[in-house]
């Protein structure tokens, strides 16, 4: 009787660690966090010296406002010259048309450039992601590279599709 009220106890304790687990996993992914990082090199062209770019990344269909705002708000804030999205915005249990909103904000804002994930290709969904993207004025990088300017000076701006 002792030894299985212990194992039901260890049941029970692993029960609540993993649904204390999921429980942090599900909030992480769930707030909106803005980091700033200041980028100095000897190869950095001087035009593009205090030039900023945002990346946001892996939203898997969340929401952070309602149509974004909160996020196109941390965006604009930022001031960006260049936007670029990297991947993983759709997944399987994602309609693309979700982003609409956030992008058209977003392309108002700066020149906005798109690599894509794997969860967009995995999901099926990169051809009508790829459309709306194209029809919200973003440049998907589809395994090719821009030139972009700033201050005089030129600088590459290259993506490779994870399929």
């Amino acid at each position: 009787m002792a030894e299985r009220k212990r194992r039901h106890g260890k049941l029970y304790l692993l029960l609540m660690a993993l649904a204390a687990a999921g429980a942090a996993i599900w909030v992480g992914s769930s707030v909106l966090s803005v980091e700033e990082f200041a980028f100095t090199g000897a190869r950095l062209p001087a035009g593009w010296d205090g030039g900023r770019l945002v990346v946001l990344s892996d939203l898997h269909g969340r929401r952070f406002g309602r149509d974004n705002r909160r996020l196109a708000a941390a965006v604009e804030a930022a001031h960006p010259d260049v936007i670029a999205l990297v991947g993983d915005f759709v997944d399987e249990w994602t309609d693309p048309a979700y982003l609409r909103p956030l992008l058209e904000r977003l392309t108002a804002l700066a020149p906005c450039y798109f690599v894509s994930g794997n969860h967009e290709w995995a999901a099926g969904k990169m051809q009508e992601t790829a459309a709306l993207l194209a029809d919200c004025g973003v440049t998907w990088l589809h395994n090719g590279f821009v030139t972009l300017q700033r201050g005089g000076d030129s600088l590459l701006l290259a993506g490779i599709d994870d399929p």
